[in-house]
């Protein structure tokens, strides 16, 4: 989704693969990278309200549900 040149059956393989990470995984987004925030969302990641300073920049964790 975030790739030059996917195509659909492309994106149905990624879903089908995300359907693959465990429950309770987490992840950090970028505070300012919206489009990480909407392909995070999508594959079934929700904020926990935490955020962690990295490398002089700011992330949100979220968590798979």
């Amino acid at each position: 989704m975030l790739a030059e040149k996917i195509s659909l059956g492309d994106l149905i393989d990624f879903r089908r693969l995300a359907l693959q990470i465990p429950l309770g995984t987490l992840c950090a987004v970028a505070v300012d990278f919206t489009v990480g925030f909407k392909f995070a969302k999508f594959y079934g990641f929700e904020e926990t309200g935490d955020e962690v300073d990295y490398s002089d920049r700011l992330y949100k964790v979220m968590r798979k549900v």
